[in-house]
Formats: C-alpha cells, sequence, structure tokens
C-alpha cells in the first residue's frame, strides 16, 4: 500500500476520532446542565411541597381565630396547582395511583374550602385534620420518590462525567497510537522496516552533536548488494524483495542499539554509526559484510559492498554520502564483497 495512503487514512481515524469525541463532549455538556437544572427544579419543588401540610394549619388556625386567610388559600392552590402539573409531566417518576392520590388531595382540599367558605365550624377541626393527613401522606410519597429521581439524576451525571474521562483517554490513546504510526509509516520503509531518507537529515544532526559532545567520531557508510539485478531477473522481485528483508534483519542484528540504518535506496543501506578509532571502524563494516556473505539467504550466494567515510562538522551531510559513494564505487571496481574506505578520511586520519 502507497505511504500516502496509509498515512491519509490515518490521519482520517484521526480525525474522526476527534470528530466524535467533540459531539460526545458537546452532548455530555448539555446533558450535564439539563441535568443540574432539572435537580435544582426538583430541590426547590420539594421545598415548595412541604409548605401545603404547614398551609392547611395555618388556614384553619387564622380561621379560627376571624383573621384573613385568603392569602393563604392563594398559596396553597398555587402549590397543589404545582404539585399536580409536576406529578402529571413526570410521568416516568409518578405512577397513575400517584396521580389518584393527588386527585383526592386537591378534591378534599376543595371541599375544606367549601366547609370555611360555609362557615360550617363543627366540621373544620375534623376535616382539617383528615385533610392535613392525606396531604401528608400525599406529600411524603412525592418526596421520597423525587428524591429517588435526584439520586438517579446524580448517578446519570456520575456515570456520563466517567464515561467523558474514559472516551478522553481512549481518545488519547486512539491519537498517540495513530499518530505514532503515521510517524513511523513516514520514517521508516515499508519493506524492510528500516529508517528511511526521511528522517536522515534529522537524525544526522543529532548524532553528530552527540559525537562532538563525547569528543567520538560520526560515519557513514554505504552498502550496497551486490549484482543485485540478477537476483531479480533471475529469480524474480518477490525473492529480491526477501533478499532485502534478510539483510536489513542481519543489520539489525549485528549493529548496536544506537546506530541508524536506513534504506536509503533500492538495494542500498545507509548506516550511521560512531566510533573512537579508524580500525575499530573498519573491523565494524567488515563484520557486515561478512555476516552477509556467511548467511545462506537464497541459493544464490548474496554479498554486499561498502563504502565508509568519516564525518566532520566542516561538511554537510550530502558531501559525506559523495564520499561514502565514491569509496563504495572503488569497492565496485575492485570486485565488490569488501570494505573501503575513502581515502580523503584516511589521509586526514593520519595527519
Amino acid at each position: 500500500m502507497n505511504t500516502s495512503k496509509v498515512i491519509s487514512r490515518r490521519s482520517n481515524l484521526v480525525l474522526i476520532s476527534v470528530l466524535i469525541t467533540i459531539i460526545i463532549i458537546i452532548f455530555s455538556t448539555v446533558s450535564f446542565l439539563y441535568v443540574v437544572n432539572d435537580i435544582q427544579k426538583l430541590t426547590n419543588f420539594i421545598n415548595s411541597i412541604g409548605s401545603i401540610r404547614g398551609g392547611i394549619q395555618r388556614v384553619t388556625k387564622l380561621y379560627l381565630l376571624n383573621q384573613d386567610i385568603k392569602e393563604s388559600v392563594k398559596m396553597i392552590d398555587e402549590t397543589n396547582f404545582i404539585l399536580s402539573d409536576f406529578v402529571n409531566s413526570k410521568t416516568g417518576v409518578f405512577n397513575s395511583n400517584d396521580k389518584v392520590e393527588i386527585s383526592n388531595l386537591l378534591q378534599s382540599w376543595t371541599e375544606y374550602k367549601e366547609i370555611l367558605k360555609n362557615n360550617q365550624k363543627d366540621r373544620i377541626l375534623n376535616s382539617s385534620e383528615n385533610l392535613w393527613k392525606l396531604s401528608n401522606i400525599v406529600v411524603n410519597k412525592i418526596e421520597i420518590k423525587t428524591h429517588n429521581h435526584i439520586a438517579l439524576q446524580y448517578l446519570f451525571l456520575f456515570l456520563l462525567f466517567a464515561i467523558v474521562c474514559i472516551l478522553g483517554l481512549v481518545s488519547f490513546f486512539i491519537k498517540k497510537v495513530v499518530q505514532e504510526n503515521i510517524e513511523k509509516k513516514a520514517s521508516h520503509d515499508q519493506l524492510t522496516n528500516l529508517l528511511n531518507r526521511n528522517y536522515l537529515h534529522q537524525i544526522y544532526n543529532v548524532k553528530l552533536s552527540d559525537s562532538l559532545r563525547k569528543s567520538s567520531f560520526l560515519a557513514v557508510l554505504m552498502c550496497d548488494i551486490d549484482h543485485f539485478k540478477y537476483v531479480n531477473d533471475t529469480f524474480g522481485h518477490d525473492v529480491g524483495d526477501k533478499v532485502l528483508k534478510r539483510i536489513a534483519e542481519i543489520m539489525v542484528e549485528n549493529t548496536r542499539e544506537n546506530d541508524a540504518i536506513f534504506r536509503y535506496g533500492g538495494e542500498e543501506f545507509l548506516i550511521l554509526v560512531s566510533f573512537t578509532e579508524i580500525p575499530q571502524l573498519i573491523q565494524y563494516a567488515e563484520r557486515l559484510r561478512s555476516r552477509v556473505e556467511s548467511t545462506e539467504i537464497i541459493e544464490h550466494k548474496i554479498t554486499i559492498s561498502v563504502g565508509v567515510s568519516l564525518i566532520d562538522d566542516k561538511q554537510e551531510l550530502k558531501q559525506h554520502i559523495l564520499r561514502a559513494d565514491t569509496a563504495l564505487y572503488k569497492a565496485k571496481q575492485a570486485g565488490r564483497n569488501r570494505v573501503i574506505v575513502n581515502e580523503l578520511n584516511l589521509t586526514t586520519a593520519s595527519t
């Protein structure tokens, strides 16, 4: 699959993940505000309906004292209306029995107002007592169910918060994994899983800074598979790919963790390696060449040629690569399957 297509697909996945996250966060925010507002209304409702019981006693007391009861009666009427409207609107909280009890309470209140209106003093105390008991039963039941509903609302808020947190973690994880995959696709060769040329300069600058800080040397090794065209033409490109992958594995197995290995071209590999002495570097390159030569990859013997160039901070990377490439060309001209260090490097090192 084409790398750009893979990156595009991964990017689309990240975008979709972000969009879904934003939608859920918006939904969660709206739901949160709605639930908080509903809880506030329920709390205010509980506080208001408690006044029905006290209001009935107050009306009776004021009436017996021959004082004006209009405001108190109006307050109870309004509260009863709020109670009835609330119970009818919360069909998921209250059932038909609750509505019947509310209806009975309203009917009893209406009858009690008629008793007061008709000045039937012999019935007032008994009726107010019965009305108070009925209102107490109804209000207590409504309060309990309302409190339970509030508890469920708080549970919903908790679950909502937990979902948003989990979603945030999942989105972060998806973004991190996808981003890492995108970066790996962009920086690694798909066949050999080695680094590709896209990150060569970036890694070169880091390793050059490290070598200068540690007072060590840095070198570039250009490795080329000998007669690779013959392998492709004779055995086919699938076998050629197998050879490339196996040589990449041999290089990884026989280099150090801090060495940077790149697939530079078709059958070319580039290695940035730190060292302290030139003999050590040559021995390092010879070991790679020897391991490839001694490994049976296919029925045809596979070897590599290696050109080496020492790196300094006075030249650009492309100049060092050109020197290593020149040394590689000389290795090819000399018969292949050998390591050659750029002469300029040897001259500089000896002086």
